[in-house]
């Protein structure tokens, strides 16, 4: 049985939060940064006049419907974001700290030919196509209709490099998202959320701020690594009111050996929020009973954002990722059978309002995946008694590292452009800090450095996806009888 919610505040866009929320409560703090020299901060009457403001700017300026976007932790790349909506274009989000080769392959996959960015940028591929955009202090109101158009968001995920994967998104999708995880979570305008983290993505983007915005809450944009100093921290949460703190396993992980129980007088009046990557019930079960609350919640790209919010039990919460609210579940055994038993492992489906509109300019890869409005997850899962979500893994090659989600045969390909490699191969490993991790393996003639293969990886792959180690073969990689690599046989190899 689906539970149907009712969603009393219905926007058509996401700039349309913003409206709302400013004729209701101009003054409230909208986006605020924080450094440790000062603070800034916008209300949310001024951010309607700024993106307004930016939004005419961008109509006047940019030609092309897809608008690059380069992230940075600060206000105004928050509402250029916007802005760029509301100027009924399509914004692809583009992390800096990306490889060469994938940024290039993002800009030419998404045809892209316009940037903008809030800060200097030092990639050369970025640099040719950036425009510099500037807004009419004196122009509050839209001049002209250019939002008619629904801009879309386009994300580009795992196997950018080797197969890329642009996710295009609706607004109102998100929007969709956004307010079920406000039902679910039950989180009011009081909501003031804490962002520790580099804005890298749409996963941060959104959980921090998008989502925020959605009920007229507070988004703080922390020092980057905040979270290392305890003390700093509890400033950071006793002064801005903080309440939700998203919180990667990685991170559950560090404050659970390094924070003193005295952090349970401040942590147990905010809200810990759990994604990105599979969350040990152990470590959970520590965080809640010597910190606080912490909710173990699950999403795709493909969905916007998250879809299960969790599961509470006797004032905790459960490891589960919840139950089906505001959206239908299956899980299918391997002959495509719908399992109905507790317990019993399969594929996750899931049918959602969030769901994307599909690949961009990929029919073929669309329909791999979204089959009569199901979306395969591939992720492993099971039911329990009361119909509650528990997740086992994933069951592709699919690297979640820490939160950042790529494919190994986009690292395998990366590396086989090095000078001398014939072959690579990538596995999946387990690893205390990040949870997942990886490992490549060179098939060479020729003698390749240590140095060239370190520079080269962070170059291309980015510091956050560069492998835990590189191992060199001077013989080939096994392969099985399909030509594929045989990674058994390889992981038999190393251990040996």
């Amino acid at each position: 049985m689906v539970e149907e919610f009712t969603l009393s505040h219905k926007p058509a866009k996401l700039f349309d939060n913003i409206d709302f929320w400013s004729g209701i409560m101009p003054e409230k703090i909208f986006l605020r940064k924080i450094s440790a020299s000062e603070e800034n901060y916008i209300s949310y009457k001024t951010a309607k006049q700024k993106i307004i403001q930016l939004s005419n700017s961008l109509s006047a300026a940019l030609k092309t419907t897809n608008i690059g976007l380069i992230l940075h932790s600060d206000i105004e790349t928050i509402l250029f974001f916007y802005s760029i909506l509301h100027a009924g274009k399509n914004v692809i989000i583009i992390d800096p700290c990306w490889g060469s080769s994938t940024i290039e392959t993002v800009l030419n996959t998404a045809d892209i030919n316009e940037v903008i960015s809030s800060q200097a940028v030092q990639n050369y591929l970025i640099k040719a196509r950036l425009v510099n955009i500037e807004s009419e202090e004196t122009i509050y109101e839209k001049t002209s209709d250019h939002s008619a158009y629904e801009g879309k968001i386009i994300v580009f995920t795992s196997g950018t490099t080797s197969d890329p994967k642009g996710v295009v998104l609706s607004q109102a999708g998100l929007l969709y998202a956004y307010q079920l995880g406000i039902k679910c979570l039950d989180i009011d305008n009081h909501a003031s959320s804490g962002c520790f983290y580099r804005i890298s993505g749409l996963g941060i983007l959104g959980i921090n701020f998008l989502f925020m915005h959605t009920i007229g809450g507070t988004g703080n944009i922390l020092p980057e690594f905040g979270y290392f100093n305890e003390k700093e921290l509890r400033k950071y949460v006793e002064k801005y009111k903080i309440n939700f703190l998203y919180l990667v396993p990685p991170i559950v992980n560090y404050l659970i050996h390094n924070y003193s129980d005295l952090a349970h007088s401040w942590l147990s009046c905010v809200l810990g929020v759990s994604s990105a990557a599979k969350l040990d019930r152990e470590k959970q079960m520590e965080y809640q009973a010597r910190f606080g609350q912490l909710v173990n919640i699950y999403g795709l790209t493909e969905c916007g954002f998250a879809f299960l919010f969790g599961e509470k039990k006797e004032g905790d919460y459960t490891n589960s990722v919840g139950k089906a609210r505001g959206l239908q579940l299956k899980i299918l055994d391997e002959s495509s059978n719908e399992i109905t038993s507790a317990y019993k492992q399969g594929r996750l489906y899931v049918k959602t309002k969030s769901v994307f509109d599909g690949y961009y300019k990929n029919k073929e890869k669309t329909q791999e995946i979204l089959k009569d409005g199901w979306l395969d997850t591939k992720d492993i899962a099971y039911f329990d008694p009361n119909n509650a979500v528990y997740l086992v893994g994933r069951s592709d090659d699919t690297i979640n590292k820490g939160g950042n989600l790529f494919h190994l045969s986009e690292a395998e390909e990366i590396f086989q452009k090095i000078p001398g490699v014939i072959d690579a191969c990538g596995l999946k490993v387990k690893c205390p800090f990040y949870d997942e991790d990886y490992i490549i393996c060179l098939y060479s003639k020729s003698v390749v450095s240590k140095d060239d293969i370190a520079i080269f990886s962070e170059k291309n792959l980015g510091k956050a996806r560069v492998p835990k180690k590189v191992i060199c073969f001077d013989g080939e990689l096994p392969r099985n009888g399909a030509g594929k690599y045989d990674r058994k046989q390889l992981e038999k190899m190393i251990e040996g």
